[in-house]
């Protein structure tokens, strides 16, 4: 009789852990995983539309073209492994010229193979890349040349920026003061 008993209470487990990895199996076929998009844009209005529907792993893919006074805020939160890109079409093909501004805030952004030439900048003027209050970002492969007079830094990580990387960047030709990163408060 205990044979018995035991064989059945056997079963009953072995029952119960086969409905549960049945269970799992099923439930994780509905589980929907989230793919990371890309969106391509041809101005500054269609980047602000993106904005609002980016999530960690998105690129938005900035058209090969030049694009005068270019103006974006980027404020967003990537994540490691899924950073939220803005970067060129095609290395070098992307042109922001006249007084284009770069903000970001957030973490893990990162930018990739933009060309700022030709700016110019009243004096006390801002940076053309400013990160501020970010996190885990990358500026790489962008190139800047020819900033005219005026420009405070070429690009800024201020107010308590940490853990923020800029690489393979080329500076060319800019004047007042000359190539200046400023890390600060």
């Amino acid at each position: 009789m205990r044979k018995t008993t035991r064989i059945r209470q056997m079963q009953k487990r072995h029952f119960f852990e086969i409905m549960c990895f049945i269970l799992l199996w099923i439930t994780g076929m509905n589980i929907k995983t989230v793919q990371a998009e890309i969106f391509r844009v041809k101005s500054a209005d269609e980047a602000k539309v993106v904005l609002q529907h980016i999530h960690p792993g998105d690129e938005i893919v900035l058209t090969n073209g030049s694009y005068p006074d270019f103006k974006l805020n980027l404020s967003a939160k990537g994540e490691p492994g899924k950073p939220i890109v803005l970067k060129a079409e095609t290395a070098g093909q992307v042109i922001l010229t006249g007084q284009p501004e770069l903000n970001f805030t957030g973490s893990y952004l990162e930018v990739h193979g933009l060309t700022l030439t030709n700016c110019e900048y009243a004096i006390g003027k801002g940076s053309p890349v400013k990160f501020d209050r970010c996190s885990n970002c990358r500026l790489t492969g962008c190139l800047f040349e020819h900033i005219m007079p005026g420009s405070y830094a070429t690009v800024n990580f201020l107010n308590v920026a940490k853990d923020n990387r800029l690489d393979h960047c080329r500076f060319i030709d800019i004047h007042y003061r000359s190539v200046k990163v400023i890390i600060g408060k």
